[in-house]
């Protein structure tokens, strides 16, 4: 799908500057040639109207091919889950993982398990605001209360609960009423 829109857009830039570059060049021969526009103002302005069309057309024609020789992030086509339909499978912001994505300095020798929890996988793959907040509920032993997460984050009380509703989707943690605030638990694995 990339591809496509890249050669779509480069090929209409292309197209496009040699159309504005033929036309202008039609333009400086059928003028010149014919004897019009011989007047002190209109060659002149003839002239350079045509050097500009002609310069945008080599610039414009330029610029897509420089915009189709980039290379494009081609998005992985296999998922992992399809690939190993009988692992567990990570998934937080389109980003998959298995056991086998475990950082080697956390790996056991080949003999043993790997010993990775599922919170640091999921701090692994989560980003931004929203591993700043999963990691306090996980210093935190696994249980805080909301209103102590904003009060150890930069974020307003707002930002916190749309970062714990997200989280709360993704099965990470869950929410308990607690008094006038919640308490932030995280999720049960397997």
């Amino acid at each position: 799908m990339a591809l496509r829109r890249k050669l779509a857009v480069s090929g209409t830039g292309i197209v496009v500057g040699v159309i504005l570059i033929a036309v202008a060049f039609a333009y400086f021969v059928t003028e010149q040639g014919s004897g019009y526009g011989h007047g002190t103002t209109g060659e002149d302005s003839l002239t350079s109207v045509g050097w500009i069309s002609i310069t945008i057309g080599v610039m414009l024609i330029i610029l897509s091919l420089i915009y189709l020789a980039i290379p494009t992030k081609v998005a992985e086509t296999r998922s992992v889950a399809k690939l190993y339909p009988d692992l567990a499978v990570i998934t937080i912001k389109g980003k998959e993982a298995l056991r086998s994505d475990i950082p080697s300095e956390t790996a056991s020798p080949p003999d043993e398990e790997p010993s990775v929890s599922f919170e640091q996988m999921a701090l692994r793959l989560l980003e931004g605001d929203e591993r700043r907040v999963y990691r306090k509920v996980v210093e935190a032993g696994g249980e805080i209360l909301q209103k102590d997460i904003v009060s150890e984050v930069p974020f307003s009380k707002a930002k916190v609960s749309r970062i714990i509703d997200k989280l709360e989707e993704r099965g990470l943690i869950s929410k308990e009423r607690h008094g006038y605030t919640n308490k932030i638990v995280l999720a049960k694995t397997q």
